[in-house]
């Protein structure tokens, strides 16, 4: 193992480059690089944060931790804002927010099945991208109104155990544009 010079990141001895931040381990610098750091593709950064997270998860301590890690981890794969994860109570037919990064307020709030994009995506068990909430008749406000914080767009998928549903996932608000199918295929994979 070495460590990188560039960002002090830990790495496999067999490596030539980084895979965080693409310096030159050897001081070469490659084809395609700007001062021995490669400018990687999506899908390299993609697959070193699922590593980092798959190497991480034996340390969550409970399932809020975990949930909060997973989340975290889409959420710089996305290149989002925030997410969050709802369960859902099927006693009183409703999505409450179990994790979400942001705000502390969501935590009390409850989604009924029939609002919100939260709702749809549960109810048609569906995955869904909104780029422009305000303009999609499914979209509720009252998360945005609670929390004062504007959504832009959501790309969301249900979750499943088999056949049964145990809640949502959401990630909000894309950095750069709006989400992508990929996007979408990259929760649903």
């Amino acid at each position: 193992m070495e460590t990188c010079p560039n960002c002090n990141k830990i790495i496999l001895s067999d490596y030539k480059f980084c895979p965080r931040c693409g310096f030159s381990l050897y001081g070469e610098p490659a084809a395609g690089s700007e001062n021995g750091i490669i400018i990687q593709n999506p899908n390299q950064e993609s697959a070193t944060l699922f590593f980092e997270l798959a190497k991480n998860l034996g340390e969550a301590t409970n399932i809020d931790l975990l949930l909060k890690k997973i989340g975290n981890a889409i959420e710089k794969i996305l290149n989002a804002e925030r997410s969050s994860t709802l369960l859902l109570d099927e006693t009183e037919k409703f999505l409450f927010f179990k994790v979400a990064s942001g705000d502390s307020a969501l935590q009390k709030l409850r989604i009924p099945l029939n609002k919100g994009i939260a709702g749809w995506i549960a109810t048609n068990r569906k995955g869904v991208i909104v780029n422009d909430p305000y303009s999609d008749k499914r979209f509720s406000s009252e998360t945005d109104k609670t929390t004062r914080f504007k959504t832009t767009s959501i790309v969301g998928v249900p979750l499943l155990i088999g056949n049964t549903l145990i809640g949502v996932y959401e990630s909000i608000n894309k950095k750069y544009g709006g989400f992508t199918e990929e996007d979408l295929q990259i929760l649903t994979k």
